[in-house]
C-alpha cells in the first residue's frame, strides 16, 4: 500500500481546486539531494505553460509539491547560486475547477526575508530563462 504524505500547504482547503498528483512520493530511505535542469535558454522570449509541460515530458522531470515542501524545511540543501532561479515542481498540479486554470508549486528566494518561499504559478504566460525543473541528483 502506498503511503501518501499530507501536504503542509494543502490548497484543497481553499475550495474549488482539484489536485493532479503526477510526481513520486518522497522515499524516506533515500536522501533527497536536489539538482536542476534548465528549461529555457537565456535570451529567449517568455513562454507559456504549454512549453513547460512539453519540457517536463521531454526531460522526464516530475517532482512535486512534497519535494518542494521538503526543501522548504531543509533550505540548507539548496545551493546559494540557485537564488536567482525559479525552482519548479510540476509533479503536482492544482486545477481551478471553475475557471480551468492550472498552478504548479514553485520555490523562489526572497532577499527581504533571507529565505526560500513556496508559491504557486499559473501554467500560463510568463515563464522565462530563470525557470529550472528540480530533479533528484544522480549519485
Amino acid at each position: 500500500m502506498e503511503v501518501v504524505t499530507p501536504f503542509k500547504y494543502d490548497r484543497t482547503k481553499e475550495g474549488g481546486l482539484g489536485l493532479i498528483e503526477l510526481g513520486p512520493e518522497l522515499d524516506p530511505d533515500k536522501p533527497f539531494i536536489p539538482d536542476i535542469v534548465e528549461c529555457l535558454k537565456s535570451g529567449k522570449p517568455d513562454v507559456n505553460g504549454d512549453v513547460i509541460k512539453q519540457k517536463v515530458k521531454e526531460l522526464g522531470v516530475c517532482l512535486g509539491q512534497r519535494h518542494a515542501e521538503y526543501l522548504l524545511d531543509h533550505q540548507e540543501l539548496i545551493p546559494t547560486e540557485w537564488r536567482s532561479m525559479c525552482l519548479v515542481f510540476p509533479g503536482t498540479v492544482w486545477e481551478d475547477l471553475y475557471y480551468g486554470f492550472s498552478d504548479i508549486p514553485v520555490l523562489r528566494w526572497y532577499d527581504r526575508y533571507n529565505e526560500w518561499r513556496l508559491g504557486f504559478s499559473w501554467l500560463g504566460p510568463g515563464w522565462n530563462s530563470s525557470t529550472r525543473l528540480v530533479k533528484i541528483k544522480s549519485t
